[in-house]
């Protein structure tokens, strides 16, 4: 069978671009012929409503390819949702939704009083001055609130299937536009078995370095946190628009000792900082889906620290090494760092167990091969 997946980028960048080179790898092995489609360069523009260049290009591809499965993920930074209307209606179509952008122009799905939004998509996400945007002008948010609206309706008058990795994020949009076609698969995971004994050295972060992965609350927390324990260290491993703003902040502060930041790296590399970090923290301050972060950090049987929100909070009820903290509580967040500073680490067998039986790369090809025979 011949495969097509379609994403904004097509090299390892953030989650869902790890993914779809795994999968691609996967699915090769299965003896499927599959090829990407997207972006080399990373190039984010959330006003992007029609990329014409990338749907003729998109034909183009389908006529000379002609795959017998498309699979669709992350199109809403730069490809843009008008790409879907280049896909022949007879190729069943699968699309992928990675986070709350279908049901929140923002994104972050958090309200002006920083709370998460329960209202949805709504004329309100023009004028409301929510937590992702308040410097935006109403221009901007009209352009926002049009693009999420032609997003939703293309993906329902094109796509066959809906998937995302969360059961929260599927409910909202299996209720919010009355659908039926909408499944949750997990984000599936590569099984590492690592030789290595977890020495616990540092604090790590690990992701895009975007406001709304929460890095200006993890930094200033952390330099609270080294006035009792002045000795401890955090890694922050990453790439985005404000990292010159955090080499800024640690410059001003007198942190570089403390707090040291490494560029991007493939999913291959992060292992030794996985293993040897005491814990893992995930202190996005938006409503994650279903963070592959806290996946890979479990694999290499390193526990975390997130915030109780969204797909966090999921997670941190279904793994018993996913720690929480109140949702942006800077004394609950200090409190459990010590937390993970004193605390002997619980068992790692039963969050592996849960991973390989659910998340495993063989059980999301098995799924995604039953949507595929059910659309055909």
């Amino acid at each position: 069978m011949k495969i097509l997946i379609i994403n904004d980028f097509i090299v390892e960048y953030g989650g869902p671009e790890k993914g779809i080179i795994i999968k691609k790898k996967f699915f090769e092995g299965k003896g499927h012929s599959v090829e990407l489609f997207g972006s080399k360069k990373i190039i984010r523009n959330k006003f992007t409503i029609l990329n014409f260049k990338y749907y003729f290009k998109l034909k183009k591809k389908i006529r000379e390819f002609k795959p017998d499965l498309i699979l669709i993920h992350n199109i809403r930074f730069f490809l843009s949702p008008l790409i879907l209307f280049a896909l022949p209606k007879s190729i069943p179509k699968i699309i992928t939704i990675h986070d709350y952008g279908n049901i929140c122009p923002k994104i972050w799905n958090i309200d002006e009083d920083k709370q998460v939004c329960k209202r949805g998509i709504g004329f309100r996400c023009i004028y409301k001055k929510c937590l992702s945007s308040k410097k935006r002008n109403i221009f901007y948010e009209f352009l926002r609130y049009l693009k999420v609206n032609f997003l939703n309706y293309s993906i329902i008058k094109k796509v066959d299937i809906i998937i995302t990795p969360s059961k929260l994020l599927s409910k909202k949009i299996r209720t919010k536009f009355k659908l039926t076609n909408v499944f949750t698969i997990r984000n599936p995971q590569k099984l590492i078995r690592n030789q290595y004994i977890n020495k616990g050295k540092y604090y790590l972060y690990v992701g895009r370095l975007e406001k709304e992965k929460g890095i200006f609350f993890l930094l200033k927390n952390f330099q609270l946190f080294l006035n009792k324990f002045p000795k401890e260290k955090l890694i922050i491993i990453g790439d985005g628009k404000i990292k010159k703003e955090i080499k800024k902040y640690i410059e001003i502060n007198n942190l570089k000792k403390n707090i040291i930041i490494k560029d991007f790296m493939t999913f291959d590399n992060l292992h030794q900082y996985y293993f040897n970090a005491k814990c893992v923290l995930v202190p996005s301050i938006w409503v994650e889906n279903f963070s592959n972060v806290v996946l890979e950090s479990l694999i290499d049987r390193t526990p975390l620290l997130v915030n109780l929100i969204g797909g966090l909070k999921e997670q941190s009820k279904i793994f018993l090494n996913v720690n929480t903290y109140k949702y942006n509580n800077s004394i609950d967040f200090i409190k459990k760092l010590e937390y993970c500073q004193n605390t002997k680490k619980k068992s790692f067998k039963k969050d592996l167990e849960l991973i390989k039986k659910d998340f495993s790369l063989e059980k999301y090809y098995n799924e995604i091969i039953k949507h595929y025979n059910k659309i055909n």
